[in-house]
C-alpha cells in the first residue's frame, strides 16, 4: 500500500519542529569569569540567549557554555568577540556581551569553542586607548608650542595624562601574565619609540643653537 503523501508532509513538519531553536557554543575566558548559569547573553543590548553551563578546568580556566537563539546566529561568526560585562538590567549579575568586529564573516559551527576577552584583556585595550590619546595630546601640544614646552606642565590635559599613566602602571603591576606579555610586546616598544622621537625632536634645536653659538664659531664675543 502506497504511503499517503500527506503522511510524509506531516513527518517532515514534525522533524522541522523538533530542530532546536537555539545554538550552543563554548567560550574560553581564560580564568574564572564570575558568570553563573542562567546569566544573559546580549547582542546590541538585546537578550540573545543565556549561560547554560560552566566548566571549570584543572588549570583554573573557565569554559562557558552558551545557548544562543538562532535568530541571532548572524552574531556568531569568526569575527565576533565575547566579553563579560555587568548585566545592565539584573543588579549583581553578569552577562556575556557579543560584539561583531565586522559583518559577513564565516559563521561559527554548532558546539564551537572560541576564546573570550577576559576583563584583564579588555582593561589592557582600554590602557592602550588612553596611551594613544596621550600621544595625540603630546603631538598637538608640540605643534602648538613648538619647542617651548614651558606651558605644558601647567595644562589640565597634561596633569590628566600623568594621572592616567600612573594608574595604568599600577594596573599593569596587578595584571595577569597574558596581559603583561601583550603590553610588553605591543605597547612598551611603542611608548619607548614615541618618547625617544619626542626627546630627539626637542634636542635638535639645541644642537643647532650650539653649532651656531658665538663661542663655538670664534671664541669670546667683544662688546662693541
Amino acid at each position: 500500500m502506497k504511503t499517503p503523501r500527506l503522511f510524509w508532509i506531516l513527518v517532515i513538519a514534525l522533524l522541522a519542529g523538533c530542530r532546536s531553536e537555539s545554538m550552543g557554543i563554548n567560550v574560553d575566558f581564560g580564568r574564572p569569569s564570575g558568570l553563573a548559569e542562567g546569566d544573559r547573553v546580549l547582542f546590541e543590548k538585546n537578550e540573545a540567549g543565556h549561560v547554560r553551563a560552566i566548566q571549570p578546568e584543572s588549570d583554573g580556566r573557565s569554559v562557558i557554555g552558551l545557548s544562543v537563539d538562532r535568530s541571532f546566529s548572524h552574531a556568531l561568526t569568526q569575527d565576533s568577540s565575547f566579553y563579560v560585562i555587568k548585566d545592565p538590567v539584573r543588579t549583581g549579575s553578569k552577562a556575556v556581551d557579543i560584539r561583531l568586529n565586522r559583518t559577513g564573516g564565516p559563521s561559527l559551527s554548532e558546539g564551537a569553542t572560541v576564546d573570550g576577552v577576559s576583563p584583564e584583556e579588555e582593561k589592557g585595550s582600554a590602557w592602550g586607548r588612553e596611551v594613544e590619546k596621550g600621544f595625540q595630546f603630546l603631538e598637538r601640544r608640540l605643534q602648538k608650542y613648538g619647542h617651548d614646552l614651558r606651558e605644558l606642565p601647567e595644562s589640565a590635559e597634561y596633569r590628566r595624562l600623568k594621572k592616567t599613566l600612573r594608574e595604568w602602571a599600577a594596573e599593569m603591576e596587578r595584571a595577569g601574565e597574558k596581559t603583561r606579555v601583550k603590553i610588553e610586546k605591543h605597547w612598551l616598544p611603542r611608548i619607548r619609540q614615541e618618547l625617544e622621537a619626542i626627546e630627539e625632536w626637542i634636542r635638535e634645536p639645541r644642537r643647532k643653537e650650539d653649532r651656531h653659538s658665538p663661542e663655538r664659531e670664534g671664541g669670546t664675543v667683544l662688546n662693541v
